[in-house]
């Protein structure tokens, strides 16, 4: 690609994104939370699913090990790191992961940072540096239809199939999930985050939907007031009475009778056969 063609299509990209921020300007946004029912895809698959987090880790150190000279130079199209092993030996590591979630670990870093640095700009206190971590458990998803899609809905693909399935970048097959119900049809999806928790895999998604959705005005309606009696177990403002009973299963009543008949017997302590106390039995 030349030149030429480079700035044409970063040009579209801003005017795409500017159409974009505007159209979501007048809507509201949605998060919900979805699991990913990883018994679809063979053990390969799931195996390298899981691998993306501890790449991810990798990926992490490393780039916080790096002088800040080598860090602003990084290239995102690198796909040998180093590493250390739990013996503290440095490893060679291959990163098969997309480009994209290379991208998504190293800007994630940079806004830690400068988030720091504004810190220390406003207190005037020097603050201490980014720590290595033990795990990472959250994989950000920025850009829909490359990173990640949804075939939402009954109709599914155009060829009719995986309805309500989860597609992302380096996994061939598509992945069912659950909780698409929490969507509304006219949503439209927006940015992801994949988390990690001990329960399995978790798709944390970002879609946007008419503000008018979910938002009806209920008509000005009087209050009722709830007088809860003796007599009468309910009784409200306009008169309306209620009786509620709640009847005690035999067994409650039998235990309740047997703990009644019951002595408790009470263990003396040393302290107080030194008073003058016994072993009595009330």
């Amino acid at each position: 690609m030349d030149e030429s063609a480079r700035i044409g299509k970063n040009n579209a990209i801003k005017e795409h994104g500017k159409e974009t921020r505007i159209r979501h300007a007048s809507m509201r946004p949605l998060c919900v939370e979805l699991k990913l029912d990883l018994k679809c895809l063979n053990r390969a698959e799931q195996e390298k699913l899981w691998h993306y987090f501890t790449q991810c880790r990798w990926l992490c150190n490393y780039l916080i090990s790096l002088p800040e000279s080598d860090f602003k130079s990084f290239d995102a199209k690198t796909r040998t790191i180093t590493s250390l092993d739990k013996d503290g030996n440095a490893v060679e590591r291959q990163l098969t992961m997309p480009a994209k979630f290379i991208q998504s670990v190293y800007s994630s870093l940079k806004r830690d940072m400068a988030s720091l640095a504004a810190k220390r700009r406003k207190t005037g206190k020097r603050n201490g540096k980014l720590k290595f971590r033990s795990g990472y458990n959250a994989i950000e998803l920025n850009q829909y239809r490359d990173t990640h899609w949804i075939c939402h809905g009954p109709e599914g693909d155009k060829n009719g199939k995986y309805k309500n399935t989860f597609h992302i970048s380096g996994i061939k097959r598509p992945i069912r999930v659950f909780g698409m119900d929490q969507i509304p049809d006219d949503a439209e999806f927006a940015n992801a985050k994949l988390l990690k928790r001990p329960s399995g895999i978790y798709l944390m998604l970002t879609c946007y939907i008419p503000k008018h959705e979910g938002n009806v005005k209920l008509g000005n309606k009087p209050a009722i007031g709830l007088d809860f009696g003796i007599k009468t177990t309910i009784t409200t403002s306009e008169g309306e009475k209620y009786d509620i009973t709640v009847r005690e299963p035999e067994r409650l009543k039998g235990l309740q009778k047997k703990l009644a008949r019951q002595k408790k017997q009470y263990e003396v302590t040393s302290d107080l056969q030194d008073r003058g106390f016994g072993n009595t039995i009330v």
